[in-house]
């Protein structure tokens, strides 16, 4: 079987090939696909930008080596009101910035926000320079501010609607755990077990003893497993018999998104909770579940 191509063509089939050559002129540039050195006070930071944390070490080394080599790969500016707005290459940005040049060499693109979020996305993605938290949140933002669903997503990154769907479920860990997920003290194996604690409270515990007894993924989930398994008990809240989960996968996997069942502890009845995370979520689904069942 064909191994499916992460993203697609990826950022050269969003950025022409600019042509080997430099030119002065910012609106030549434009017109030519051409690398123009823009001044660096003419460029500001895009608010958008999918990645939150540098890390000094490595910026300092890419300082020092623009200091002697200069900036060899150019950055990617879209036009804005008094300058131009980085869509790509922050981080070299930054360095030239402390290197002290006063000109950066870029590729000028006029885009809309939509397309100068979703090629920084693609560009931090490719090189692996999102962590899980900042790749989630990115995610969000571009089904939040321009109305993607989960599948429209994933058609323009290139990523499986499964794995969009559990890095945004990230999202609902509390800050706390976000924060340590960020900075690498637990993985993304970590936070998809917490998780299923559903409770906060019992989330920030769980992810306590965890730090504190470093322990593996396979052992946090056994944890997790041992802390839901008291918690139902103290609230006398029966666990799905084998119909019921076989139910709950077939329902998640027809609506495409997470389904919970939720049996009362007394008598018969319950609920049944399925998840969305917009209004364009919210519409396919309900299409769905107009249509034919299963």
């Amino acid at each position: 079987m064909q191994k499916r191509s992460t993203l697609g063509r990826g950022l050269a089939s969003l950025i022409p090939e600019a042509r080997a050559l430099d030119v002065d002129s910012p609106r030549a540039a434009l017109a030519s696909g051409a690398v123009v050195q823009i001044p660096i006070d003419e460029v500001t930071a895009n608010p958008m930008q999918p990645r939150r944390h540098f890390e000094e070490a490595p910026l300092q080394e890419l300082c020092a080596s623009i200091r002697e080599q200069g900036v060899i790969q150019p950055i990617l500016l879209r036009p804005v009101d008094g300058g131009y707005q980085i869509v790509a290459g922050e981080r070299r940005f930054r360095a030239a910035c402390q290197a002290g040049l006063r000109t950066v060499p870029a590729i000028i693109r006029r885009m809309d926000q939509a397309e100068a979020l979703e090629i920084a996305l693609i560009e931090n993605l490719q090189r692996e320079d999102l962590n899980p938290v900042e790749e989630a949140e990115a995610y969000r933002a571009l089904m939040e501010q321009f109305d993607y669903t989960q599948e429209e997503l994933s058609r323009r990154v290139g990523k499986d609607r499964s794995t969009i769907s559990n890095m945004l479920r990230l999202l609902k860990l509390p800050d706390e755990i976000l924060d340590g997920l960020a900075r690498g003290v637990v993985s993304m194996g970590h936070g998809r077990a917490l998780l299923g604690l559903q409770d906060h409270d019992l989330m920030r515990e769980v992810f306590t003893k965890v730090v504190a007894d470093g322990l593996s993924v396979r052992a946090t989930e056994e944890l997790v497993r041992k802390t839901t398994n008291g918690a139902r008990s103290r609230a006398r809240t029966p666990e799905l018999d084998t119909p019921m989960v076989d139910l709950q996968d077939r329902l998640a996997r027809h609506l495409g998104t997470r389904v919970l069942m939720r049996p009362r502890a007394r008598g018969e009845g319950g609920k049944i909770v399925v998840e969305y995370y917009n209004q364009g979520d919210l519409d396919r689904l309900i299409e769905r579940i107009e249509g034919p069942v299963f």
